[in-house]
């Protein structure tokens, strides 16, 4: 396996884990070894950094500094090639002896439970997916018979088990290891016999809820070892929980977030991590109204100082102007008043519209996306039944690109706006429409009730919007 080890340069928000104050000493002996440094490597968030190098002495190799080494996973490599991972703990001074030929079936430790229980797990984990192996290659099979299916499905499940129950003694008999903590992202969450009685487990929202209720059971979202694992499991763990275990509604997801946050704050490093990691996933996020998930969290946790450990001023100054390009236009909110000049040279108000609904459509008339969305944008306001305005709003300081647009695409029906020619406010101080086309769709109200949507999407959107009103008035 080739691998890369990147030097350590990181961003004042990434890690500095603690471990004990007495330095490290390990000592590597790997019988039939190449010639060559040994590096040891740590894991970040699934990526690896160089941490220390020590020269080859006849199969011999010594790392050694006078601070200790942090918490966490690490990677032996030589000439550019994994040899295999070790965790490092609390005991930092400690021998590993092994072959070139076999590495994790021949090793010794000397001075280090944790490494001991670390190389047991991975015997195991090996062992296991060997006996594993004959039945997943029948599932994946397609021409094996749905009883020889069922047959390896059993099968496996008592692989699992076996698994689950060494990974469960590990957790018990050694709650302090690294070992413990990385089995516990590998256990599989089960509803107990007497419970699934209990909850009538066949009841589909009752498994879920339950699912969701226990997802955490076995792992810490204040323990920084989490951080320093081979894969970058803590994200992988709180995005699996935010997407698949929470309604993807603001409100959800905010609640959410935060009782994550108040677990992950009892370390400085999760803390910071896990703020960060919410913040730009949510800034970021394709799912329409999870920029008002991006506001809160740059209120709460960078705003009120709370992040000061590790945010500068700039960086706090970057999000806050972010956060106040999306703040004034969030989905439910009152839709901020334009009044932009048309090809007449007179002011049009965006809340003049009498509509139904109203759509703001952002555009550039040089914009390649724009010219194949605008049709589809004239298609559904010809054949649509609902009664909707458009409000277009031009980005481009051209008064004659705008007409000419206008005139190309057969948009005289609608109000056209020049966005540079304003009376009021400008747009991109209010609308999160930094790009174009962007399409945000009102109510009768003016109250925003979707954005950043595709014209395509308008017909069906509405007619959700309907039904859910209607179901709300009880008709």
């Amino acid at each position: 396996m080739k691998i890369i080890l990147k030097l350590f340069f990181l961003y004042s928000f990434f890690i500095s884990f603690r471990g004990n104050s007495q330095g490290y000493e390990i000592k590597v002996k790997i019988e039939g070894a190449q010639e060559a440094d040994l590096l040891l490597g740590y894991y970040l968030s699934g990526k690896t950094y160089l941490k220390d190098t020590a020269k080859y002495m006849d199969g011999d190799f010594t790392f050694s500094g006078s601070e200790p080494l942090d918490h966490g996973m690490y990677l032996l490599v030589q000439n550019g090639n994994l040899l295999f991972d070790l965790v490092i703990g609390k005991d930092q001074s400690f021998s590993i002896k092994t072959t070139f030929d076999d590495y994790i079936n021949s090793i010794e430790v000397d001075g280090d439970k944790d490494n001991q229980l670390f190389f047991d797990n991975m015997r195991l984990s090996i062992k296991r997916n060997e006996e594993a192996a004959p039945h997943v290659a029948i599932l994946k099979d397609s021409t094996s018979t749905e009883e020889a299916k069922v047959e390896a499905r059993k099968h496996l499940e008592v692989i699992n088990d076996k698994l689950d129950a060494y990974f469960t003694k590990t957790m018990e008999s050694h709650p302090g290891s690294i070992t413990a903590v990385i089995v516990g992202t590998n256990k599989r969450l089960k509803i107990p016999d007497e419970e699934a009685a209990k909850l009538a487990i066949d009841n589909d929202e009752a498994r879920f809820s339950y699912y969701r209720n226990h997802f955490w059971d076995n792992i810490d979202l204040g323990n920084p070892i989490l951080l320093r694992m081979s894969t970058p499991v803590y994200e992988q763990k709180v995005d699996e929980y935010m997407d698949k275990l929470i309604a993807p509604v603001p409100d959800a997801i905010k609640k959410a977030a935060d009782k994550l946050i108040e677990v992950a704050k009892k370390n400085e490093d999760t803390y910071q991590f896990l703020v960060w990691h919410l913040t730009y996933k949510y800034q970021s996020s394709r799912i329409m109204g999870m920029d008002e998930v991006y506001v809160h969290l740059v209120d709460k946790y960078f705003l009120t100082g709370e992040m000061d450990f590790w945010a500068n001023d700039q960086l706090k100054s970057n999000l806050k102007e972010k956060a106040d390009q999306y703040r004034n236009s969030l989905i439910g909110m009152l839709a901020p008043n334009l009044i932009l000049q048309n090809l007449k040279r007179q002011p049009k108000a965006l809340h003049d519209l009498p509509n139904d609904y109203s759509v703001i459509y952002f555009y550039d008339p040089d914009c390649g996306h724009c010219k194949r969305e605008t049709p589809v944008l004239k298609a559904f306001y010809d054949s649509t039944a609902f009664n909707v305005g458009v409000y277009t709003v031009s980005a481009d300081t051209s008064m004659t690109k705008m007409n000419n647009y206008v005139e190309e695409m057969g948009l005289q029906d609608w109000v056209n706006t020049n966005g540079t020619k304003t009376y009021s406010v400008n747009y991109q101080e209010f609308y999160d429409a930094f790009t174009t086309p962007t399409i945000y769709l009102l109510n009768d109200k003016k109250e925003i009730i979707a954005k950043k949507i595709t014209a395509s999407q308008l017909e069906e959107i509405i007619t959700k919007y309907e039904q859910t009103q209607n179901e709300k008035a009880g008709n």
